[in-house]
């Protein structure tokens, strides 16, 4: 009787036994299908199979491949261009994964690319290579803007956010001279900021400038871009930015502000290629050198910084008179798509002229 009793015993424990080890099981399966579809990923609609035939690191390749996940309906816009935005190869918009590079989102959008240095310099976009000049010659390679700042890392370095823009352009360089901004992918930098980060916009005018610089921070408001002050131009603010910061005004009147002063004395370097002299604007190439003045009503719509990977770059809206300096603020804030793809522009009365000029 004992005995009987003993295995009944024992043969309800191990029902028991089975029954919560199938349970812990569902529930792990339960745990893992979640997992699974929160990973799934989205269709591209592009051939990713492009970047295994990137020149990259076996080791890079794969580590990407095991971390990248993709974020719904969230694009990255990839812009590729040579001479300084006046030809385009390339444009696409590529769907954002976490983790993904820059490499990464040019080879999504469908570019050749070669690369050297370990894979993260860029040699060459379409059949379009370095090129060293020789000893005399003029040297031309690829450089990228993230929202229309100069990057300060290699392309596999650096891992953008959604929304923003990446602009590859080919063009020939001079060492002294660095391009730290350009003005071509407005409304950037003032929507998406750079490297995840969106600092408060600052417009700085003239007691006399007020209404334009409402209006513009207005329009700006069309695109999202919500954080703007309008203030009185300060001096001290203009050498310690702390945002993305837009200074209007006639040149006339922002003349002898000291900082303003040294960059335009600065024109070989500081990237905007334009010269105001006394009477008139000159137009620089890519060496800083003049080409053409301009006599007469123009404004300017350029950009500069402190070096690249500078967060905080300086717009400067002006001209050569209230009438110049008015139709640039204008296009703008009404048509601003006039000036994608430039580097600098200077507003004629129905023309825009791309900086810096291209000799023939």
């Amino acid at each position: 009787m004992k005995r009987s009793v003993l295995l009944a015993i024992l043969l309800l424990g191990l029902v028991v036994c089975l029954a919560g080890c199938d349970k812990h099981n569902q529930d792990r399966n339960l745990l893992t299908d979640g997992k699974e579809k929160t990973q799934a990923p989205v269709n591209t609609n592009v051939d990713e199979g492009k970047l295994a035939n990137a020149q990259i690191p076996v080791s890079e390749k794969h580590g990407r491949e095991n971390n990248v996940t993709t974020a719904k309906n969230e694009k990255i816009e990839v812009i590729v261009t040579k001479d300084f935005g006046k030809e385009k190869l390339l444009e696409v918009k590529v769907n954002f994964k976490k983790n993904m590079s820059v490499m990464d989102a040019l080879l999504l959008a469908g570019a050749d690319v070669k690369t050297s240095y370990g894979g993260g310099f860029v040699s060459g976009i379409n059949g379009l290579l370095t090129d060293t000049g020789g000893v005399s010659g003029v040297r031309k390679d690829w450089f990228y803007y993230v929202n229309g700042i100069f990057a300060d890392v290699g392309a596999l370095d650096y891992e953008p956010k959604p929304g923003e823009i990446i602009w590859w352009d080919y063009h020939p360089w001079k060492l002294s001279q660095g391009i730290p901004a350009v003005v071509g992918c407005f409304p950037e930098p003032f929507l998406h900021g750079f490297r995840g980060q969106v600092k408060k916009t600052t417009i700085m005018c003239g007691s006399g400038e007020t209404e334009l610089a409402i209006k513009l921070k207005e329009s700006m408001k069309d695109y999202g871009i919500l954080r703007v002050d309008v203030q009185e131009i300060n001096a001290e603010m203009l050498t310690q930015r702390e945002g993305p910061t837009i200074l209007i005004g006639e040149w006339e009147k922002l003349k002898d502000i000291a900082w303003m002063k040294e960059l335009n004395n600065a024109y070989k370097k500081n990237g905007t290629f334009i010269h105001f002299t006394e009477s008139s604007i000159e137009l620089l190439d890519y060496q800083g050198e003049g080409v053409k003045k301009l006599q007469g009503s123009a404004g300017v719509i350029v950009a500069t910084g402190e070096g690249s990977g500078d967060d905080s770059p300086l717009w400067l809206i002006s001209g050569t008179d209230r009438r110049g300096f008015e139709e640039a603020v204008d296009v703008l804030v009404k048509c601003p798509q006039k000036i994608m793809g430039m580097y600098s522009a200077v507003v004629l009365p129905g023309e825009i002229i791309r900086l810096p000029l291209l000799r023939d």
